[in-house]
This record gives structure tokens, C-alpha cells and sequence, in this order.
């Protein structure tokens, strides 16, 4: 089973936060932008239409279209820009007929039910976002238009520039936030530098200076699980010293059965001797122990126990080794 990164798991929970909210945020400007700019296109499309008609003579209505006016050959018209998506209109209501128009506005009607007010219609191939302004006699009509392309293009340049400066601050803001889970676990990384720096049978309790709360529990947790340790392998240390001394008295008798065995005058009493010993055998079965702690082996680890059970397993008075044993207990009493 693949193992996690905790440092991972936490930055990729935060850098989705910030990403999400960087998206959240980018759409609610993007509604507000909008709104915003309907409502000033909607102001200069009446302030316009407004003046136009202001600004007309009152014979407007009289006056026939005879071709347009045009600005001196050495002079070139003005690139538009503020006003190049704005085309206004001028209808005398009694034909209908377009008496004035600006240079890009459609042939059509931009409102074609010549209703007064805003609307939303469709001229030329092209959506466009409408106010219409009659005079007080109604004889004349101005109508104002803003092409909608031209809002929206706008609208996503304004939403491209955004959000490539504010993606620059989300990056930042994704470092910072790396750099924050990187200070944050600086405890636990310690603490694991401590523990791989330690010896096998060290168990003296973790420092818990500088843990935080959140990683406490698990360290008092560990620290009592070695402190249990310990005690298990006092325990085991003390019943080994234990069994060690129980077991002197018995290995003197047998030395003492082996010493006679050997120092005997006749075959008869060696036998003797021998059958003694033989008897009191089956007691000291772990004597191979003895022999380590008068050499002064003591078992300092798990695998020394594990060596002294298999001597345990070991049967001096099998008829392979009945020979040898007792040449083995006079050689660890020297």
C-alpha cells in the first residue's frame, strides 16, 4: 500500500482553497464588471441620444437626405475608439425615413418599433443595445445603438488582464503557502531526525519541547510505550539473574558428581558416581546460562535470550553428549 505525504496531502488542501477562491473571486468581478458596464452603456446611450436630439433644428423633419458631408482631403478622419461600437440614427416618424445617421450605423432600423425607451434588438447581422428619443411633437425620433461584440470583446479583455496579474499573486500566495506547511511540520521532522539518530535499546522518552498540541498525544503515546518496554526488559533481566542464582546449587552438586567421576580409583566407582550424577540430572536443565553469567555474559538484547533458549533446548544427558557434559561443566567452574 503506497504510503501519503502528510506535508503533500496539506498543501494540495490549501493550494485548492486558494485556487477556488481565486475563481470565485474572478466570477464575482466578472458579474459586477458587467452590471457596471451595461448600466454606463445605458447612461451614454441616453445622454447621447438626448444631445443628438437637442442639438437638431426644428425643420429637421423638412429637410430631405442628400448625401453626406465630408472632411477636407488633407485632413483624415479620426481613428474611433471610445465611440467606434456607438452608431446613432435620426428618423422623421411620419415616413418612417432616416434623416441623419452616423457612418457605420446599419440602413435598417436600430429600434424598428420606434418605441421611446431601451431595448435589445437584432440589424445587420448584429445585437445591439438600444435607446430611442422622440421630440416633444413627435415628428423626429433619435435612436442610439452599442453593438454588443464590441461590449463583450471589451468585457474579456478587461477579464484577461485581471486575471493574469491576479494569477501571478495566486502563485505567490501558493509559494507562501508551501513555505507555511514546510514550518509548520518542522517539529515532526525534528522528532524523526531524533529517533533515527538513536541506539537500538535506547529507550529514554521523546522530547516533547516544541511539540505542538496536535502531535503531543501521539508522542506521550509512544514515550509510553517505551516506558513499558523498559519495564518488560528489567523484568526479563531480573528473572534471568534470578534463575542464574537458583541455579548455582544444583550445578555445584553435579560438579561435585563429575569431579568424584573423574578422580575415581576403580572402574566401579566412577560408575557409581556417574549413576549419581545421572540421577540428579533432570534438574538443571538451563546450566548452559550459568556458564555466561560466570564468564560475565549477561543477555543484553532479544537475540542473546534467543541464543540462551536454544541451550535451553539442548539435552546434556542425551546418549550423544553423555560423554561430554561433564568435561563441559568442570571447564566453566575454572
Amino acid at each position: 500500500m503506497r504510503n501519503h505525504s502528510l506535508k503533500l496531502k496539506l498543501f494540495k488542501a490549501l493550494a485548492a482553497i486558494l485556487l477556488l477562491g481565486w475563481l470565485a473571486w474572478l466570477g464575482c468581478e466578472y458579474l459586477k464588471i458587467s452590471r457596471q458596464q451595461s448600466r454606463h452603456g445605458d447612461t451614454m446611450l441616453r445622454e447621447v441620444a438626448e444631445q443628438v436630439l437637442l442639438s437638431l433644428p426644428r425643420d429637421i423633419a423638412g429637410i430631405e437626405a442628400s448625401g453626406r458631408l465630408r472632411l477636407p482631403p488633407d485632413q483624415p478622419a479620426a481613428r474611433l475608439q471610445k465611440f467606434a461600437r456607438m452608431q446613432f440614427q435620426v428618423w422623421r416618424l411620419d415616413g418612417p425615413e432616416r434623416v441623419v445617421a452616423s457612418q457605420r450605423a446599419p440602413s435598417s432600423p436600430l429600434k424598428p418599433d420606434f418605441a421611446p425607451g431601451f431595448g435589445t434588438t437584432g440589424a445587420d447581422g448584429e445585437h445591439w443595445r438600444v435607446y430611442a428619443v422622440s421630440d416633444d411633437e413627435g415628428r423626429v425620433q433619435v435612436q442610439t445603438g452599442l453593438a454588443m461584440s464590441g461590449m463583450q470583446a471589451e468585457l474579456g479583455q478587461w477579464a484577461g488582464t485581471v486575471a493574469l496579474y491576479t494569477l501571478g499573486a495566486l502563485l505567490a500566495l501558493i509559494a507562501a503557502c508551501w513555505g507555511a506547511v514546510q514550518w509548520g511540520l518542522r517539529p515532526i521532522e525534528r522528532l524523526r531526525r531524533d529517533m533515527a539518530r538513536r541506539a537500538p535499546l535506547d529507550l529514554a522518552p521523546l522530547p516533547t519541547a516544541g511539540i505542538t498540541r496536535e502531535v503531543l498525544p501521539l508522542v506521550e503515546s509512544f514515550n509510553a510505550l517505551l516506558a513499558r518496554l523498559g519495564e518488560a526488559m528489567q523484568a526479563e533481566r531480573q528473572f534471568l539473574a534470578d534463575a542464574a542464582h537458583e541455579i548455582r546449587t544444583p550445578l555445584a552438586a553435579l560438579l561435585t558428581q563429575a569431579e568424584l567421576a573423574m578422580q575415581a580409583d576403580s572402574r566401579e566407582e566412577a560408575r557409581a558416581a556417574l549413576q549419581r550424577l545421572a540421577g540428579g540430572s533432570s534438574a538443571p536443565r538451563a546450566w548452559p546460562s550459568s556458564c555466561w553469567i560466570r564468564r560475565g555474559w549477561t543477555p543484553r538484547s532479544v537475540a542473546a535470550t534467543a541464543r540462551w533458549s536454544s541451550w535451553q533446548r539442548w539435552r546434556p544427558w542425551s546418549p550423544a553428549s553423555s560423554r561430554a557434559w561433564p568435561r563441559a561443566v568442570a571447564r566453566c567452574w575454572r
